[in-house]
């Protein structure tokens, strides 16, 4: 096989996908994985683990750290709660069927235990496996969160008795660790109108004064003024200023408001340019350095508190390779 890479490659291929084909058997049976899309399947296949239970063995304990998910392959599993030393069965699951997710979501401890009814077969997803999986597969996330909010309903009505109030706020508080887009927007807009547009240009404002004092400090004439570099700041800056503008069109901002904004912004850096151009023309060389030092690190503070964390999230992985692009292109235009 080692003489022959391909045919090799080959029959590990078709090694692989009969081995999965019985585990693909099982795990189609189960709701939550028929979610995903076939090709996010491979993920899930090489993250699971084949666990046997006894009849009445215990999974895990009301109170135990949430550690791992479970997909039942065979068999019964009971959830029972514990409140005030009375046990109660508030669901009884099948093949198919999973549970442990709560805990997960939440970072709480179990808030029920899961006994074995039967003999079963499980199919084990350890907490740093699922994690990744949910990071990488919005479906499966979906999917996931849907079954934890179906599962909160189910357990309040069951146990709307018996349950006391520190319990049931820990259950319910589980649902509501992550934030949506629509909340997002909707917290936006809400908000919008107690925003103060002075406050957003003093940000902003401080920023661009910093590298408006270097360019006026450094114009001596047109004909030899480097525009390589007012390009590559213009380049550096772009950026932040198509992503303010769009966070402010959806949290309601009128395109008026927004050009009036950073029309005083444009206005401010030339200011400072110009106080720039007439009293650090002549400064020594250490209070250039130091008005450069405060620029660089504005924007570095700027890019690593706010530019850097909003663009991963709303552009995933891609943003590293656009990063670098993006300071090749200025370092280029600064030797230019």
């Amino acid at each position: 096989a080692l003489r022959h890479p391909a045919l090799a490659k080959f029959y590990a291929l078709r090694t692989k996908q009969e081995e999965s084909d019985q585990l693909l058997s099982h795990l189609s049976k189960a709701e939550i994985v028929r979610s995903l899309p076939p090709e996010e399947v491979e993920g899930v296949l090489t993250c699971v683990e084949p666990v046997t239970v006894r009849n009445g063995e215990m999974i895990f304990q009301q109170g135990d750290p949430g550690n791992a998910f479970y997909i039942i392959k065979s068999g019964t599993v009971n959830i029972v709660s514990e409140t005030d030393g009375r046990q109660r069965t508030i669901a009884a699951l099948g093949p198919g069927q999973s549970f442990g997710e709560m805990a997960l979501l939440s970072g709480e401890t179990r808030s029920a235990s899961a006994v074995a009814a039967s003999d079963t077969d499980l199919l084990r997803l350890g907490k740093e496996q699922f994690t990744a999986l949910l990071e990488v597969s919005p479906a499966l996330r979906a999917a996931v969160e849907q079954l934890n909010s179906q599962r909160i309903l189910h357990n309040v009505h069951e146990l709307k008795e018996a349950m006391d109030a520190d319990h049931w706020k820990k259950i319910a508080a589980s649902n509501i660790r992550r934030l949506s887009k629509f909340d997002e927007l909707t917290f936006m807009k809400r908000h919008a109108a107690s925003v103060n547009p002075m406050a957003m240009f003093l940000g902003a404002m401080m920023d661009t004064i910093p590298e408006s004092l270097i360019i006026g400090a450094s114009f001596v004439a047109l004909e030899s003024y480097s525009f390589t570099f007012l390009l590559a700041v213009f380049l550096s800056n772009l950026p932040e200023a198509m992503g303010s503008s769009s966070s402010m069109l959806e949290a309601g901002f009128s395109k008026g408001r927004i050009y009036a904004l950073w029309g005083g912004l444009i206005a401010a850096g030339a200011v400072a340019a110009a106080a720039g151009n007439v009293f650090l023309f002549d400064a020594p060389p250490s209070v250039l350095t130091f008005v450069e030092a405060l620029a660089g690190g504005g924007i570095l503070a700027m890019v690593a508190s706010v530019m850097m964390p909003e663009a991963y999230e709303d552009g995933g992985a891609e943003v590293g390779l656009a990063t670098i692009a993006g300071f090749l292109a200025a370092f280029f235009f600064a030797l230019i």
